[in-house]
């Protein structure tokens, strides 16, 4: 990803913190909501189940993990990348904009998993994030 391409509490996350999404972030994102099991009576004296009216078809809240990735051109600016971009995802509120396809999620920071640094100036990293509606 680009410029522009994504967006954190409204900041251009890659013109920010040199963040973009790794492969797989798009698909996690845009993976389809479970639903919730429905309401259901059974009846000892009926085949089957009866499901509840009104029950069927409402969401699940979903925990995903979003691959991504930071750059910056030297140690120092990597460090300070990383650190101003914990700061702004720590809160844990955020809402998260992407441009292709153009989508927001309102989500919850939990944790960070899988942080692998290569070389001085970049880090592949995993974050586990929650969101409680749809």
């Amino acid at each position: 990803m680009a410029a522009g391409e994504l967006f954190i509490n409204g900041t251009d996350a890659y013109t920010a913190w040199g963040v973009s999404l790794e492969d797989g972030a798009l698909d996690a994102l845009m993976a389809f909501l479970p639903n919730k099991e429905p309401v259901t009576n059974k009846n000892v004296t009926a085949n089957g189940a009866v499901v509840v009216a009104g029950t069927a078809g409402l969401s699940e809240e979903r925990t995903l993990s979003l691959p991504l990735h930071i750059v910056a051109g030297s140690q120092s600016s990597f460090l300070s990348q990383r650190r101003a971009f914990y700061n702004a995802i720590r809160s844990g509120r955020l809402t998260i904009q992407t441009t292709h396809p153009s989508a927001t999620y309102t989500m919850y920071y939990v944790s960070c998993s899988q942080y692998t640094q290569f070389l001085s100036g970049m880090a592949k990293f995993i974050l586990t994030l929650y969101e409680p509606n749809a």
